[in-house]
C-alpha cells in the first residue's frame, strides 16, 4: 500500500525494522537459539550465504548482499533511469579519477549528490553516487600517457575500424584501438580564500623578536596564482619563510616576485643572494606568517617528488588556472626539439597537469624519463 512514493516506502521500511526490534526485545532467547542454529548450519557446511556476505562482513562498507533493489516507477523516463542505474552499479573507476564538476576538477570520491558533472554530452546533475567497495581493476594507458583505472565493465568511447565512434567495455579494448578523449572545458569558478588567524609564538622575554604582520589576500587572482605556480615549481620552505630558485638569465622572474610580494602582501623587500656554483639566485620572502598562510590554504611542498597542484587551483576559474600554469612552466618548463614541455619529479603532479591541460583544450604527451628520474609533459603539436 502506498509503496509507489518515496515517503510510503520509507514508512514501510520503518515498520518492518520496528517489528524486528520488538521481536528481539521480547524474545531474546529466540534470537540466541536462532544464532546457534545458524552457526551450526554454517560450520557443518549445510548452508553458506553468498560471497558478499562471507567476504564483506565486518568491513567498513558492510555490503552483505549480492543484489541491489532499484525502484521502477510506472513511466518511460523512470524505466530507462533504472536501466541506467543498473549499469552504473556494475562499473566504476578508481577513487582518485579526476572529473570536471561545477566545483572544479576534483577526484571522483569527493563529488556529492549536489555536484554537476561535465560530460561529452553537456552538464548533468549527479543522480546517484555508488561506492562498490573493493573491486578488481585494470589500468588503461594510451600512447600519450593518459591513464585511467576502472573495472573491466566500465565503458570507453573508441573509434571503430569503420571510422564510427562506439562504446567498448575496458576488457574489450585492444592494443592499437583509438580512444576518444574529451577536452570538455573548465567549470571551476571559486576564488574566495579562507580566513587565516595567525598566532605568533611567544618569545622568551620582552626583547624577543616580533614578526611583522603582512596583508593576506581574500581572493585568488591571476597574479597570486602565477606566484603559487612558481613556488610549486622552483620554490621551497625556508625556516623563516619561503624561497625561490631563479636562474641567472631569468631576472624578469625576480622582478615579478618583487612586484607581487609588494602588491599582494605589502612586502617591500625580498632577500636575494647569488650562488656562483649553481649559477642561480635564491629569492627569499622572509615571513613566518606568509609561510604558514601558504600551508593553511593548501600550498604545500614537502619536496619536489611529492609536489601536487593545490586544491585551490583545481577549484578556481580558468583564468587563474592558466596563470598558475604560466608560473609553473616558467619554473620547470622548456622548449626543446620543437616541443614546449614541463619536467617534474612528481608522478602525481604530472598526472594532474596532463588532465588540467586537456580540460583547457590542450592535449599533451606524458612519459617517464629514466635517465633523469623525472616525468615529462610535452604539448602536442599534431
Amino acid at each position: 500500500r502506498n509503496l509507489r512514493t518515496y515517503p510510503g516506502r520509507m514508512d514501510n521500511f520503518k515498520k518492518f525494522m520496528k517489528n524486528l526490534y520488538e521481536i528481539a526485545d521480547k524474545y531474546p532467547e529466540l534470537i540466541k537459539d536462532t544464532e546457534e542454529k545458524f552457526y551450526k548450519l554454517l560450520s557443518n557446511f549445510e548452508f553458506l550465504p553468498n560471497s558478499p556476505t562471507l567476504m564483506n562482513a565486518g568491513r567498513d562498507l558492510q555490503q552483505l548482499s549480492a543484489c541491489y533493489v532499484l525502484p521502477v516507477e510506472d513511466n518511460i523516463d523512470a524505466i530507462f533511469d533504472s536501466v541506467k542505474n543498473t549499469a552504473m552499479i556494475h562499473k566504476c573507476v578508481a577513487p582518485n579519477t579526476l572529473v570536471m564538476t561545477n566545483e572544479g576538477l576534483i577526484e571522483i570520491k569527493d563529488i556529492t549528490e549536489d555536484s554537476k558533472i561535465l560530460t561529452e554530452e553537456g552538464v548533468f546533475n549527479l543522480s546517484k553516487k555508488y561506492n562498490n567497495g573493493k573491486q578488481k581493476t585494470f589500468t588503461l594507458k594510451t600512447e600519450h600517457g593518459y591513464e585511467i583505472t576502472a573495472t573491466k565493465e566500465h565503458r570507453f568511447m573508441v573509434m571503430t575500424e569503420h571510422g564510427i565512434p562506439d562504446w567498448k567495455k575496458l576488457n574489450e579494448i585492444k592494443e592499437k584501438d583509438w580512444l576518444l578523449m574529451n577536452t570538455s572545458g573548465w567549470m571551476g569558478n571559486k576564488v574566495e580564500l579562507p580566513d587565516f588567524n595567525y598566532v605568533q609564538k611567544q618569545g622568551r622575554n620582552a626583547t624577543s623578536f616580533k614578526s611583522k604582520f603582512y596583508n593576506l589576500p581574500k581572493e585568488l587572482t591571476p597574479e597570486l596564482s602565477m606566484f603559487i605556480g612558481l613556488f610549486m615549481g622552483d620554490g621551497s620552505n625556508h625556516r623563516d619563510g619561503i624561497r625561490f630558485t631563479v636562474y641567472k638569465e631569468e631576472k624578469e622572474v625576480i622582478d615579478f616576485l618583487n612586484n607581487t610580494a609588494k602588491n599582494i602582501f605589502g612586502k617591500n623587500r625580498l632577500v636575494i643572494t647569488y650562488d656562483e656554483k649553481k649559477n642561480c639566485f635564491e629569492v627569499s620572502l622572509l615571513s613566518v606568517q606568509i609561510k604558514e598562510w601558504f600551508e593553511f590554504i593548501g600550498v604545500k611542498k614537502e619536496n619536489a617528488r611529492h609536489a601536487i597542484v593545490p586544491k585551490i587551483i583545481m577549484e578556481t576559474n580558468e583564468i587563474n588556472v592558466a596563470a598558475f600554469l604560466r608560473g609553473l612552466f616558467s619554473a620547470d618548463g622548456y622548449a626543446r626539439n620543437g616541443y614546449i614541455g614541463l619536467s617534474t619529479s612528481s608522478r602525481e603532479m604530472a598526472r594532474q597537469i596532463q588532465i588540467v591541460l586537456l580540460h583547457l583544450g590542450i592535449p599533451a604527451r606524458k612519459y617517464y624519463n629514466k635517465s633523469t628520474d623525472s616525468y615529462q609533459i610535452n604539448i602536442c603539436n599534431k
